[in-house]
């Protein structure tokens, strides 16, 4: 079994598709800054880094969740084959 390179160059495309049809954009102005305080209390105490964690979640989610789900490129062709023969290639 060959893995071409068409299948993650157009997973590539199509996870900075996601992250521009979102709505964002690449300056720092624009970053999510309210996502960095959903569900948390003020308190006065805490550290800076689960805001930043999810400033960081929310900008970068399209990415990973396209990289969580890359090993499917390979398994795709398989189950397909498998669960319609009909679309193998005859040899």
């Amino acid at each position: 079994m060959r893995l071409r390179w068409v299948g993650p160059v157009v997973w590539c495309l199509l996870s900075l598709h996601g992250f521009y049809s979102t709505g964002h954009q690449t300056t720092f102005p624009t970053l999510p800054w309210s996502a960095a305080f959903v569900g948390r209390v003020e308190t006065g105490a805490g550290g800076t880094l689960a805001p930043a964690l999810l400033v960081l979640l929310h900008t970068f989610s399209g990415h990973l969740l396209l990289g969580l789900l890359l090993p499917l490129l390979p398994l795709a062709p398989l189950t397909l084959g498998a669960i319609l023969p009909t679309l193998r290639k005859k040899k």
